[in-house]
């Protein structure tokens, strides 16, 4: 957009001063700002043809664009042709087309600045969902961690407690001079034994 405004406004100034002055500098500078309108024209409608708005803003300022160009060429032939030039004239014709596209470019960059808010938003929200997304994973992450130790304190504490009961059975026994052994099951029934031990045995 910038370029398209910036060779407009060269052409126009090129153009008023070789209705003013006659120089040929000033028709060369002219024409090769005239020449460099039509590549910034056709990038801004590529960069726009996905939003129908902006596809009929930019139809409507290439259309204007073009009645721009072919005023200057009247003007400027009429000058070489050596016709009289009514210069007020042109000045006021150059300060409607100008407001024209003024008012063209206004809404293209309107219309961007929209879309750039509505682009901006929906990214805003991605990264919001992306973010809770991420400290949901570690917050549970973090409670898994916490069970898993928790669950391994239980197994250590467990086995560590079974082996001091073992322990304390082995001293237990090795403490008993005289006794009997056998088994009972579920139900308290004595299901072998007794075996004894008696301490002047060998």
């Amino acid at each position: 957009m910038g370029d398209l405004e910036a060779v407009l406004n060269n052409a126009a100034r090129a153009r008023l001063s070789y209705l003013i002055s006659g120089e040929n500098a000033a028709l060369i500078e002219y024409q090769s700002a005239t020449s460099q309108i039509a590549e910034p024209m056709r990038q801004l409608t590529e960069l726009t043809k996905d939003n129908p708005v902006q596809v009929d803003n930019c139809a409507q300022l290439d259309s204007a664009t073009t009645a721009r160009l072919q005023a200057w060429r009247a003007s400027v032939e009429a000058k070489q042709a050596g016709k009289p030039i009514d210069l007020g004239y042109f000045i006021r014709q150059n300060k409607e087309f100008s407001s024209h596209a003024a008012v063209l470019t206004a809404a293209i960059r309107s219309e961007e600045n929209r879309l750039l808010h509505d682009r901006t938003r929906v990214a805003r929200r991605g990264f919001l969902l992306a973010s809770l997304v991420m400290i949901s994973s570690f917050v549970v992450a973090l409670l898994l961690l916490y069970f898993l130790f928790r669950r391994l304190t239980a197994q250590l504490q467990a086995t560590e407690k079974s082996e001091q009961e073992a322990e304390r059975f082995r001293l237990f026994i090795e403490a008993v001079n005289d006794y009997a052994i056998f088994t009972m099951d579920s139900e308290g029934h004595v299901t072998s034994g007794p075996r004894l031990r008696f301490a002047n045995q060998e």
